[in-house]
């Protein structure tokens, strides 16, 4: 596999971004349900120059990514892409799977939300979830950060949803945050343009696995509006301890349980009244 040879660095993702059509990239993904190829932005794209273009344009107070970097992925091969836009449908998702998992952990004072925050690897392109959580400096019996990790960057739990990405790249996506420091768990949601089926995986990270794979789903189906059954909801569960840091033999914060479950029928309800 050959190395990106990063021709002409930040300048040239500047230029390739700016040069692009807009209404040609809302074309792109406006298809009937089903998958869209990625839009490729440019080629020969190294690590270090996609993340000093990231960090450069973050930290431009005047301007602002003209894609989200939740929706890009550069590849092994250097290839800068687009994968999926923030429609209303993948914004009502990603902001009911939060709603929910908050719900469900009772009240937010103990864990740290993080939206589309840019979390760092050492040797890999920067990425951002849809959301994620993690301890928060003040939950107690916490442990410490993983090594070279500040408390506002653990990650426990990351969510990332898709509307026209393919599944392979939501499995990349999740694959990348497998070896992010200090992480436990990884869901995939991918939902069809009209809201009204949602497929999910939920991995847990801790389970053997062969290095650069994903490990087995610990959870995995579809949720469809015309089989909702509120009596029978499709739950996801997750351990409360390892999300909050909280080692097994130490007590998890006043009023919270061993386990936290997601209502997904929930979401999926809640969905189409976006």
């Amino acid at each position: 596999m050959s190395t990106p040879s990063d021709a002409g660095g930040v300048q040239a993702i500047r230029d390739a971004f700016e040069s692009l059509d807009r209404n040609d990239i809302i074309s792109h993904f406006t298809l009937p349900d089903g998958d869209a190829e990625p839009y490729v932005v440019c080629c020969d794209v190294g690590v270090d120059s996609f993340n000093a273009y990231i960090r450069l344009e973050e930290e431009n107070e005047n301007d602002k990514l003209l894609v989200e970097l939740q929706f890009l992925e550069l590849d092994e091969n250097g290839r800068l892409s687009i994968v999926d836009l923030p429609t209303t449908t993948h914004e009502a998702v990603s902001a009911e799977f939060e709603d929910q998992f908050i719900d469900s952990f009772w009240y937010s004072s103990d864990i740290a939300i993080h939206r589309s925050f840019t979390a760092h690897r050492p040797g890999a392109c920067d990425k951002a979830p849809d959301v994620a959580f993690g301890p928060l400096g003040s939950t107690p019996h916490r442990g410490p950060p993983p090594e070279g990790r500040n408390i506002g960057e653990w990650v426990t739990f990351a969510v990332d949803v898709a509307e026209s990405q393919p599944w392979a790249s939501i499995e990349h996506s999740l694959l990348w945050w497998s070896n992010y420091a200090g992480i436990q768990y990884g869901l995939g949601i991918k939902v069809t343009h009209d809201g009204l089926t949602m497929r999910y995986a939920l991995y847990d990270f801790e389970v053997p696995h062969a290095a650069n794979t994903l490990p087995p789903p610990i959870a995995h189906g579809q949720v469809s509006q015309a089989d909702l059954d509120m009596d029978n909801p499709v739950m996801i569960s997750i351990d409360t301890h390892r999300v909050l840091a909280i080692p097994a033999n130490m007590p998890l914060p006043l009023g919270k349980m061993n386990t936290i479950e997601v209502n997904l029928s929930h979401v999926m309800e809640h969905v189409m009244y976006y």
